[in-house]
């Protein structure tokens, strides 16, 4: 099939979930495998949740759609993680562009998507039409 045609991702199946947690485990070190899996199952039947898998098996994105109390007809799309093998940045953006449209069938008002890590995801962001957010602030404990 010309690579055109092939799909770029798919949706996360329960088989995916132990080479999501090896690149995770790849590109971030150690975390909790037992608390990491529990969220994956939660996320995986959750009918709030995104995942996504590139079909190169190279980048996987989580968003999940939020609606703050005040405002109960303001739901946002929140990317949670957006995890991929260095220089597959294009995988990456076309997952981004995939949780953009999931968001806008589910009429979300806002999507999001910060970095938790030391990667720069500006040019990302910039690529699919994302503009800087609102400051944000921190207290590790």
């Amino acid at each position: 099939m010309h690579d055109l045609l092939r799909p770029a991702y798919r949706k996360v199946v329960a088989d995916d979930i132990p080479w999501m947690l090896s690149l995770a485990h790849e590109r971030y070190g150690a975390f909790d495998p037992g608390g990491a899996l529990s969220f994956l199952l939660q996320a995986l039947n959750s009918p709030l949740t995104l995942l996504l898998r590139s079909c190169a098996r190279d980048a996987f994105l989580i968003a999940a759609t939020v609606t703050p109390p005040w405002y109960p007809t303001a739901t946002e799309c929140h990317v949670m993680v957006l995890c991929a093998k260095p220089g597959a940045h294009w995988q990456a953006i076309k997952l981004l562009r995939g949780s953009v449209e999931w968001a806008r069938l589910r009429k979300c008002v806002r999507w999001r998507f910060h970095s938790e890590t030391q990667h720069d995801v500006a040019a990302l962001c910039r690529r699919i039409g994302a503009t800087p957010d609102s400051p944000r602030y921190v207290i590790d404990l």
